[in-house]
């Protein structure tokens, strides 16, 4: 079994997100950079009585829409803004389901957790997931290095979603720092791009954040989550990820129906390890490795109540003359 490529829960869920974000918030806002480019055109009358006729009556009352390029640049860029927003709740709940599934493994697999001192960094309530590692006795390496980048969208964040999207003097000071040159200097990017420019920041006025600084904050989040897995994988080793896959398709007493139609325990946890968590070989020891914890027949009752319910809520039906696990 070979878990050297695999992701982890938390990271699985961050990814879910960050596919469907990455491919939206790009058709969003060349929908809505094509259609103001077209309504600043030499069609600009009839583009925007098309826009304004497609909308909902009610919301066209009261409004001056003879500007329809200005007001949809300005959509774009209170987009832009609340995405960064967007980014950092994904992350939020990235570092939630790390714990709770450290939490988690630990009481299973009888893991005693010590006590760590507390320690209290220079602004550190700037990047909260250094403090998730230090907690959880994980590396943060890398973490700290970035910390210039990570800190700047996080401030950035707060001012959006708690000053109504005007900077504080913290963050311009962050925007101009000699630190979050040097980071985006070395950040990675493509053969022949160059770096990612700091954004211009000036406190007490309204953040701009243009569409690349989005999926820069989205590449930060992206890089951090995958990081922080790697050191989390090598916690879990490979008995951990056998019992997160069978808590998540099986164990987890929210679940209701099957995520899968396998018709044994074996295949549906054998199922998540490969395809949702790529992890390699998983389906000739996982069931010794859950015997081990004393949770393979706890994980074969559940599969077999699970499975009822999700023939009968007609998820799917099984083989002509197969008995129904019990």
């Amino acid at each position: 079994m070979d878990i050297s490529q695999a992701i982890t829960e938390p990271l699985a869920q961050f990814l879910d997100f960050h596919n469907a974000f990455n491919h939206q918030f790009k058709a969003g806002i060349t929908a809505i950079r094509h259609i103001s480019d077209e309504a600043a055109g030499p069609n600009a009358q009839a583009v925007r009585t098309a826009f304004v006729s497609r909308m909902e009556k009610k919301w066209r009352d009261g409004h001056d829409w003879s500007s329809v390029a200005a007001i949809l640049d300005r959509a774009a860029e209170d987009a832009c803004r609340l995405a960064i927003v967007q980014i950092h709740s994904a992350l939020d709940d990235f570092s939630s389901a790390l714990r709770a599934e450290h939490s988690r493994w630990c009481a299973a697999a009888r893991i005693a957790i010590s006590p760590r001192p507390a320690i209290k960094a220079v602004n550190e309530e700037d990047e909260p997931l250094w403090k998730l590692c230090q907690d959880l006795g994980l590396e943060s390496a890398n973490i700290v290095a970035w910390r210039p980048l990570l800190a700047l969208f996080r401030v950035m964040r707060n001012c959006i979603a708690h000053s109504s999207g005007k900077a504080s003097g913290h963050l311009a000071s962050l925007s101009s720092s000699p630190g979050l040159a040097q980071v985006l200097q070395s950040w990675p990017k493509r053969p022949g791009s160059k770096s990612p420019p700091a954004p211009t920041i000036l406190e007490s006025q309204q953040i701009r954040v243009a569409p690349k600084t989005v999926i820069l904050c989205l590449d930060a989040a992206y890089r951090v989550g995958e990081y922080i897995n790697e050191q989390f994988r090598v916690f879990l080793d490979i008995q951990g990820m056998c019992y997160s896959a069978a808590y998540f398709c099986l164990l987890n007493p929210d679940r209701q129906v099957l995520p899968t139609s396998y018709r044994n325990a074996n295949r549906a946890i054998g199922h998540t390890l490969s395809n949702r968590y790529h992890v390699v070989g998983a389906s000739q020891i996982l069931v010794p490795q859950l015997q081990a914890l004393g949770l393979w027949n706890k994980c074969v009752r559940r599969h077999a109540r699970l499975y009822r319910n999700s023939v009968e809520a007609g998820l799917f039906k099984p083989p002509h003359g197969f008995k129904m696990p019990t």
